[in-house]
């Protein structure tokens, strides 16, 4: 079943919308305020979308160099508009009476079956309205199918919600619509404007009016005129009725409730898997806490292993559905918030670098102010949303996020600012990119920043869609200078980033806490394959040790925060150790005399004291690793330390091997 919307639906109007909101507000007011020629709904894009963006370049007075080529800056706008909720979301920024231009998401849930959000549910609806009756001529009845729509969505989901996807029932729905179009075949604004039972706001209800008077100035010459107007409000209103007994007749699919409750489980970078509170709670009957200050700026999210040790029995009935977390270039995605569903949020983390572009790009704050002093006073007031001790993931309301962008925005600094320049035909270099930093007069407030210069270089040049560095890719870079300088000075915003894995997303930038866990892994894993060998020799009491090692090396990195201080006195107790097997290997293999019973008994005893032996060796391991657990801070200070633990593993593991062939024998 093609659930894809027609291409006849996205008006420019919708892409001037999208794009508006995609770009920084610093570009928006620099566009030629004379935008007439998007205004009237009368004409679609089609495929023509990046042609569109392409107007939107010639009158931004270059501004808009910084996302690349139209077509670069129209497929990401396109990424950043196409989510559930999407319609709700231009509803909320004045433009409800465009059809649905999305389109709808099969989303398949931990048990592998397969949903659709209920707001696609409506879109679904539309599209298959569109493609019984394409309604091209005239434009009109797109705008009445797109106002009843969006007015029901709107009426009957207060929240987000899934439904099972069946095809059946979709298939079923476009068959009565096919017999009921099959029978298809006024004189003012109000009688129009009545058929449609929703709150006629002022702009809205201008809108209507001019969109339909524009059809009355088309058509009121024709001598059939009156006609025209009889049938076209007959068509309209069969339309709607026919599109309301749908929905009435298929609660379950349009409107909020169902046979199981669902819960979006987002999914992001690293294998990171949450859920919002206030949604589980909604799902299993539990009580929110109650609403403070900061539960209207943020959405506390759970990891999935907490929700499932917290909960238990009570989530045993709850549907989750993977829900990736999508972004475009410069933004991510906005999601609908959990019981509302015409608020919408972002990943935090994705509003720090979202607030940080507008502060260094739009605002350009750290050219405009004088020292890092005055800087650093304007930044505290931020950073008490960015929670650098919480290590979950969590949500910002994006009414906040802009709310702190305009305030910033609208503060006025003491100095202006110098603009990024272009770049040459054949690219730039390293050495431009240290020029353009001075020549922006960064190195006033960031003496150090053309230090960063050569590793952001990189990273811009390993990321670029063209041939040659651009104008875009030096905005990268320079962008990427200034964040690196702000977390050097600047510790919490360094762990907040860090506890919400976004350390990786600003080129060039080493995190110290991401290389000590990456190492801490590293020597852990070499455990693993010496806990294996040993099992499979120990005694029952060894293999109890083994358990209880195995344990220990099971923990999480983030637990494993000390490592080697006594490694020398560890490895020193191996090496003796090391060479009593080996002597009693060679005892072993001298020529034997005795009798057979004494040779039997001989043996019984050194299979004892081999047992022994091996259990001794674990209890050494044990300890090693309890040291690891330990010191593993000092090991980062003294690299030689690390080798010599690397050392004595291999020690121990030939000690076990040596220990594997004695026992065979």
């Amino acid at each position: 079943m093609n659930l894809n919307s027609p291409e006849a639906v996205l008006y420019p109007e919708c892409v001037l919308l999208s794009t508006k909101n995609y770009i920084l507000d610093s570009i928006t007011m620099k566009m030629s305020s004379d935008l007439s020629q998007f205004e009237a709904p009368t004409s679609n894009v089609g495929d023509k979308e990046a042609e569109l963006v392409a107007k939107l370049f010639e009158s931004s007075n270059l501004s808009l160099r910084m996302y690349g080529s139209s077509e670069e800056l129209a497929e990401n706008v396109k990424i950043y508009r196409s989510s559930p909720g999407s319609g709700v979301y231009a509803d909320a920024n004045g433009h409800p009476m465009y059809p649905y231009y999305t389109t709808p998401v099969i989303y398949r849930s931990l048990k592998d079956e397969q949903y659709l959000c209920k707001s696609d549910a409506y879109v679904v609806l539309q599209n298959l309205t569109l493609e019984v009756y394409p309604f091209e001529k005239p434009q009109l009845l797109r705008v009445i199918l797109a106002l009843f729509l969006r007015s029901q969505e709107l009426k009957n989901l207060r929240r987000v919600e899934f439904l099972k996807f069946d095809e059946h029932d979709f298939v079923s729905i476009k068959k009565e619509i096919e017999v009921e179009m099959k029978a298809f075949g006024t004189n003012n604004f109000t009688r129009f404007k009545n058929l449609l039972k929703i709150d006629w706001g002022v702009s809205e209800a201008a809108l209507f009016e001019r969109i339909l008077g524009n059809y009355f100035l088309e058509f009121h010459a024709a001598p059939n005129f009156a006609y025209l107007l009889t049938i076209l409000y007959s068509t309209a209103e069969r339309i709607i009725r026919l599109l309301q007994k749908i929905i009435d007749n298929r609660l379950e699919v349009f409107l909020l409730g169902g046979p199981r409750p669902t819960v979006r489980l987002f999914e992001d970078h690293g294998g990171q898997r949450f859920v919002m509170e206030a949604e589980l709670f909604n799902a299993i009957n539990k009580s929110i806490k109650e609403t403070n200050f900061f539960d209207e700026m943020f959405i506390e999210a759970m990891t999935l292993e907490d929700v499932q040790k917290k909960f238990g029995d009570q989530i045993r009935d709850i549907e989750f559905i993977r829900y990736p977390i999508h972004r475009a270039k410069d933004r991510a995605v906005p999601i609908q918030s959990p019981l509302n569903n015409k608020l919408f949020c972002v990943p935090t983390v994705d509003a720090f670098f979202d607030f940080m572009k507008n502060l260094i790009l739009s605002v350009q704050l750290f050219q405009k102010l004088p020292s890092w002093n005055m800087a650093e006073q304007m930044l505290l007031g931020c950073e008490l949303g960015f929670k650098s001790e919480e290590k979950n993931p969590y949500f910002t309301m994006s009414t906040h996020l802009n709310t702190i962008k305009a305030t910033y925005f609208a503060t006025p600094l003491p100095h202006t600012a110098k603009e990024i320049r272009n770049a040459k035909n054949d690219g730039f270099t390293v050495q431009n990119l240290k020029n353009e930093l001075a020549h922006l007069g960064l190195t006033t407030i960031f003496p150090e920043i053309q230090n960063h210069a050569e590793l952001v270089y990189s990273e811009v040049d390993k990321r670029k869609k063209g041939s040659v560095l651009r104008t875009c890719d030096l905005f990268d870079a320079v962008e990427h200078c200034q964040l690196n300088c702000i977390l050097e000075r600047r510790p919490t915003f360094k762990k907040f980033l860090h506890n919400q894995n976004g350390c990786h997303r600003i080129y060039g930038f080493k995190c110290q806490e991401c290389e000590r866990e990456k190492r801490t892994s590293e020597i852990w894993k070499t455990f693993e394959p010496i806990d294996a060998a040993t099992e499979d020799t120990m005694s029952p009491e060894g293999k109890k040790s083994s358990e209880q090692l195995s344990t220990v090396s099971q923990k999480s990195p983030e637990a494993h925060q000390k490592t080697i201080e006594n490694l020398k006195i560890t490895k020193e107790t191996s090496e003796s150790a090391s060479g009593d097997v080996k002597t009693s290997e060679s005892q072993k293999k001298s020529p034997e005399t005795s009798p057979s019973l004494q040779i039997l008994q001989e043996h019984k005893v050194t299979q004892k004291e081999s047992d022994e032996e091996i259990q001794k060796k674990s209890a050494e391991i044990e300890e090693l690793k309890r040291k690891v657990e330990e010191n593993l801070k000092i090991a980062e200070e003294n690299e030689k330390l690390v080798s010599e633990a690397a050392h004595l593993i291999d020690t121990i593991a030939e000690l076990k091997e040596e220990h594997s062939k004695y026992h065979a024998q």
